[in-house]
């Protein structure tokens, strides 16, 4: 397509988007003198006026030509063409200074006319499109000033086949840049061309072709994207051939990168840049003032790409490229910085039992040790886990120490997959770390000092408060979390802390030991060297506890147990020879290795809880034992050569994973291994290829997804057609007697009109096969009372696994034979969060669990387990369309390969505390349907004009939603998150809050005029380094969070990524001033024009991995 045609067609659309037409004012110079502003020198005798709708100024063939000087101020109208007329001839404009606002500017406007624009001095801004050569001969000449056009909308500078732009000084600035053959483009000197956004793309590809040139072709076009100007691209030129390297990837300063996978690179620095000399390292300083003799330098090359290799996460990186040429002259660089995050697992399989494993941490360093010993380091609620990672050790005695106290406890998310270090600068020995342990409800962690000895700590994981305990070394949790139990080792002593009144109190002593056993002699108990393992029953009523004790001059082991106040101390020491130990999940047995490891004499014994009926289960394995969570199965390792599972009814073992080499040939791997809290994984230390000790998760079934992730999930993001896809695995759903169009997908959810509509399942689908230890979740809501029981997860009756709603409204469920169980009661119209939890209990059964809301709403009876396939699979029916069929709406239905515990259901479950999801069509509420903090929509038009599709469009003019400042949401505001969906309509000419409040407590979210997303928290300023596109959707989400100190830090991520974190600020209490979205100040300034959806504030700091898998979910 010719340039001609090109422009013909662009010049209609112009034409055609004008909202109105005013006069045509032509140029005749008739005034004295040749100023743009004077009357007389226009036909009719008027200056153009009017904006974007008014006048055109057309500038003829003339010899004399208009200028525009610092007198001339602000004139507003329709189109400045410059070049018109039947014959051929020139036309020019002269701008020296002032300031000029047309909508339109063509260069070059007929015929064979020729257009010129000179600009020396002033601004000319155009509200839309620049033509150059479009439809006549033209050139822009800029050597001074600014010339600016449109931002946003596929707004450009257009260069025709008959046009040409000279950029000597000043700057040319605006949204696109659109060129075709012929056209060209030339820079020298000062000048810039700005584009908004990253325009690096077409403006290699027109450097290429030859549009784009430096003097004329003697020098280098030079160009970069946020480096220079933040979110824009800007190019310059180079006079010589070798100027400094630029366009780096990844960008300076901008946003965080992985650890590896990725390269460095960069744009030469001219057209003799032969070789690249490379300086990186981990200090600015260091990399700035580097040359080839330090340790930075890292080589000279031909090629522009370096790769890093293997970084340690968490790292601030700086790197310089220093350009040469063939003589050896040399430009240096600019310093350039980037900084990783740890993220991603390493997916392998276990050489002898062909199972898949996945290795969770990757060492930063050779040698590195990651670590949690016995207990378990999931998180119950959010499956982060929790370990100790331990470098630079020297051997001491039988131990591996840290050599300095610069240990470190990290937890990964296993949403992203993310680490991150929550205690640095610790001293932990190598074999059982930190002893990091969650409480049962997973918002606390208790950790240990090895060199403080009897003292241990406990972090808030909310708030990163730490409460100091001294006077024992903490051990465990009561299954209640409210209290801790240890021991001090310096007067070996029992020690309890009550957790929530913070008093340590002793109950437990080396005399009252010596009455544990009426069979021994108190007088021969002679001393005591050492107590270890205090460990609670389940069921929380008894305690356990390891003593080495010297007994009639032999030193031997013994196992206690005593109530939680220390009394009826019973020594159940069995007779056999016997190491570590665990509670059956009953609280009524302990199975106990016995001897260590070596095959020959390693054994597992069963017992029950005072001591009786010892019980051989099985030999040639021990270690540390696990149990699962229905205690019918054992880990336990054999002569640090693998791991087996146990079968505690039969005795069998099965080898599960094989263990690694020796570290440093010192230490043999302690894999430690430990069930998930559902018992679908288990999670060991070993030794990888390079003889490091890492951390391994291994599936019981190879094709369970990672821990804590869905095995099937249907989120009915599709808008029309017959399929739910599974997000999650490859197990699609069928749509029976749904229509094809979209009239039942709505807002993300899927409508079922309870006639004759359902969602079938295969019946031989891996996620429903022997359906026992499984969790099924969903969001429904009812959309009519039921006139009788409607299902919203069926199956035939062969197998009975049913979510049903009677005629009363009741939500109940039913497993196998048992009757229906559950008591809530569903409100037409209401969002609820429903799961079942099929649990498999001791004997072989199984047990229904109904949550509702994250609540627990009835138990089943003991049930046997299901084996093979489900019969008659499906949602929405009784049997796959018998019957039964439900008149309701749902959402994000889940099938996970364990049996959640009540935590992690709880935590899946939590809703906002309050929630516009702008479902409206009209009015002047944004209805809160987590709660009742209905948002006031003001000088928004009560029609449906702003509310488009779901969403909720700003004018950026005066209008906002205001929230009240006394609701609980933005009361004593930390701790809390806001999430939304955005999308800029425009380019701010000021920073536009999307989300504001008066000065007195700062906490805004902002688009500035580069559109940059910033946030702003207490008396601290901007933070946040992404740049938005105009008319992109983005998932924004401010991060409060309760820091040490009585501090609060804010994070603010765009579609799950950090993009910035603010200095700690004292923590808000009492009311947020002016709360509202999409002003300041409740209206005073900083209208935003934005499409916003889904705007939520969570009474939490949401994790990393949260955000993350929040901003993958549709909008």
């Amino acid at each position: 397509m010719s340039g001609k045609i090109v422009f013909a067609i662009l010049f209609a659309i112009f034409i055609s988007s004008n909202c109105a037409v005013g006069a045509t004012i032509t140029w005749d110079a008739g005034g004295a003198d040749h100023l743009f502003d004077t009357a007389a020198n226009w036909n009719p005798n008027t200056v153009p006026e009017g904006g974007d709708s008014g006048d055109d100024a057309l500038i003829p063939v003339t010899s004399y030509d208009p200028l525009v000087d610092s007198s001339v101020s602000d004139i507003h109208f329709q189109k400045l063409c410059i070049g018109s007329g039947s014959a051929p001839g020139t036309a020019s404009v002269n701008v020296t200074g002032g300031s000029l606002n047309p909508c339109r500017l063509y260069v070059g406007y007929s015929g064979d006319c020729s257009g010129f624009l000179y600009i020396t001095g002033g601004t000319i801004s155009v509200s839309k499109n620049i033509v150059v050569g479009g439809n006549g001969y033209g050139t822009l000449t800029i050597s001074g000033g600014t010339l600016k056009w449109r931002t946003d909308n596929g707004y450009q500078l257009y260069v025709g086949d008959e046009g040409n732009v000279n950029i000597n000084g000043g700057i040319l600035e605006g949204g696109d840049l659109f060129m075709v053959s012929g056209g060209h483009l030339n820079i020298t000197s000062s000048g810039k061309l700005i584009l908004y956004g990253d325009g690096t793309t077409i403006i290699q590809n027109y450097i290429d072709a030859g549009y784009i040139t430096a003097y004329g072709g003697d020098g280098t076009v030079m160009y970069d994207y946020h480096n220079t100007n933040a979110g824009k691209t800007t190019v310059w030129a180079a006079s010589g051939m070798l100027t400094k390297a630029h366009n780096p990837s990844p960008i300076n300063d901008n946003g965080w990168m992985p650890r590896d996978g990725f390269n460095l690179s960069w744009r030469a620095g001219g057209n003799d840049a032969a070789l690249h000399d490379v300086y990186f390292g981990t200090s600015y300083s260091s990399v700035n003032s580097a040359t080839t003799a330090s340790a930075e330098y890292k080589g000279n090359q031909t090629t522009v790409t370096y790769d890093p290799v293997y970084l340690t996460v968490d790292t601030d990186y700086y790197w310089r490229i220093d350009e040469k040429d063939n003589g050896g002259y040399t430009v240096k660089g600019d310093v350039w910085h980037f900084r990783t995050y740890s993220t991603g697992i390493i997916e392998t399989t276990d050489p002898c039992s062909s199972r898949t494993v996945w290795q969770i941490t990757d060492s930063d360093l050779n040698n590195n040790i990651h670590s949690y010993y016995d207990h378990s380091p999931w998180n119950p609620a959010t499956y982060e886990i929790i370990y100790t990672s331990t470098r630079n050790w020297y051997e001491d005695g039988n131990e591996l120490m840290r050599a300095e106290n610069a240990s470190e406890i990290w937890v990964m998310d296993p949403e992203s997959y993310t680490h991150r270090r929550i205690k640095e600068n610790a001293h932990f020995n190598l074999h059982v770390g930190a002893f990091p342990m969650w409480s049962p409800d997973g918002q606390k962690i208790l950790y240990g000092d090895v060199d403080e000895g009897n003292m241990f700590y406990i972090c808030d994981m909310n708030s990163m408060d730490i409460t100091t305990v001294y006077g024992m070394a903490g051990r465990e949790w009561s299954p209640d979390g409210k209290y801790i139990s240890g021991y001090n080792q310096a007067v070996n002593e029992v020690f309890v802390y009550d957790v929530v009144n913070d008093v340590t109190t002793s109950i437990l002593t080396f005399e009252d030991l010596k009455y544990a056993n009426s069979q021994l002699a108190p007088a021969l108990y002679q001393s005591i060297h050492g107590l270890s393992h205090t460990k609670w029953s389940p069921d929380g009523a008894r305690l356990t506890l390891i003593s080495l004790i010297t007994y009639d001059g032999q030193e031997r082991y013994f196992l206690h147990t005593f109530m939680p106040d220390g009394s009826f101390p019973l020594d159940i020491s069995p007779s056999v020879n016997f190491h570590h130990h665990t509670w059956t999940p009953d609280s009524q047995k302990i199975v106990f290795g016995s001897g260590g490891n070596d095959p020959s004499w390693a054994k597992q014994y069963i017992m029950d809880s005072d001591g009786s009926d010892v019980t051989l289960l099985t030999s040639g394995v021990a270690g540390h034992i696990s149990l699962n969570p229905d205690g019918s199965k054992a880990v336990a390792e054999r002569d640090y050569i693998a791991q087996y599972f146990t079968n505690i009814s039969t005795g069998t073992n099965t080898v599960f994973t094989t263990l690694g080499s020796q570290i440093l040939g010192l230490v043999q791997p302690h894999p430690h291994g430990v069930w998930s809290p559902g018992g679908g994984y288990v999670i060991y230390n070993n030794s990888n290829q390079s003889g490091t000790w890492q951390m391994f998760v291994v599936p019981i079934d190879a094709n369970y997804p990672f821990p804590g992730q869905p095995w099937l999930r249907y989120n009915f993001s599709q808008t029309s057609g017959s399929i739910a896809n599974d997000t999650a695995g490859d197990v699609n759903g069928t749509l029976i007697n749904f229509p094809t169009d979209s009239s039942q997908w709505v807002g993300g959810s899927l409508v079922f009109d309870g006639s004759n509509d359902y969602v079938d399942i295969s019946d031989n689908a891996l996620p429903i096969r022997d359906f026992h230890n499984r969790t099924i979740t969903c969001r429904v809501k009812l959309n009519a009372t039921p006139s009788a029981d409607t299902f919203i997860f069926g199956t035939s009756s062969t197998y009975r696994c049913y979510i049903t709603v009677n005629a009363s409204g009741n939500l109940r469920a039913t497993l196998a034979s048992s009757g229906g169980f559950g008591s809530a009661t569903l409100t037409v119209g209401t969002w609820y969060n429903i799961a079942l939890v099929i649990r498999d209990v001791a004997g072989g059964n199984t047990r229904g669990e109904l949550y509702v809301n994250g609540i627990l709403s009835g138990i089943s009876t003991v049930q046997n387990r299901h084996s093979g396939n489900l019969v008659g699979t499906n949602i929405g029916s009784y049997n796959n369309g018998t019957s039964g069929f439900g008149n309701i709406t749902l959402d994000d239905f889940r099938i996970y390969p364990e049996a959640l515990p009540g935590e992690r259901i709880k935590y899946l479950h939590s809703e906002p505390l309050m929630r516009y999801d702008f479902s409206e069509s009209s009015g002047s509420t944004a209805n809160d349907i987590a709660g009742n903090v209905n948002g006031t929509l003001v000088n928004f038009p009560t029609d449906s004009s702003q509310w488009v599709g779901g969403t909720l469009v700003f004018d950026g003019i005066n209008d906002y939603v205001d929230i009240s400042d006394s609701a609980f949401p933005v009361r004593d505001f930390h701790n809390r998150t806001i999430t939304f969906w955005v999308k800029p309509n425009v380019t701010p000419s000021a920073a536009a809050f999307i989300f504001g409040t008066s000065s007195a407590y700062k906490c805004y979210i902002t688009i500035d005029s580069n559109r940059k997303l910033q946030g702003t928290l207490g008396s601290g300023g901007p933070f946040g380094n992404s740049i938005l596109t105009v008319g992109k959707w983005y998932h924004v989400a401010l991060v409060v969070r309760d820091v040490s100190g009585g501090k609060a830090r804010g994070e603010l991520y765009v579609n799950g990524v950090l993009s910035g974190t603010s200095t700690d600020q004292n923590r808000h209490s009492g009311n947020l001033e002016k709360v509202n979205i999409g002003s300041y100040r409740e209206g005073t300034s900083g209208w935003a024009n934005i499409a916003l959806d889904n705007f939520h504030i969570n009474t939490e700091a949401l994790s990393p991995g949260r955000i993350l898998t929040l901003s993958k979910q549709t909008k």
